[in-house]
């Protein structure tokens, strides 16, 4: 989800989401926003893919490991 970060801190925080596609940029700032903020506990990922684009970019693709009885089936999306 782009531009909306409070929406997606929430949805992360209702254990609403289950991949991340981060995009790793080769530049340092040294200073700037957290991306996800404060969290009251780890949120375990696991690494799917990774591409490198031709400018150096990586694009990191991972699954949320929701902790027991977090899971959404398809019937609570609707």
């Amino acid at each position: 989800m782009l531009g909306s970060g409070a929406l997606v801190r929430r949805l992360v925080a209702e254990g609403l989401v289950d991949a991340y596609t981060l995009f790793l940029h080769p530049l340092l700032l040294g200073t700037g926003t957290r991306l996800f903020g404060e969290t009251a506990k780890p949120l375990p990922l696991e690494l799917r893919d990774v591409t490198r684009t031709s400018t150096g970019v990586l694009i990191l693709s991972y699954a949320a490991n929701r902790p027991a009885g977090r899971a959404v089936t398809a019937d609570q999306g609707s």
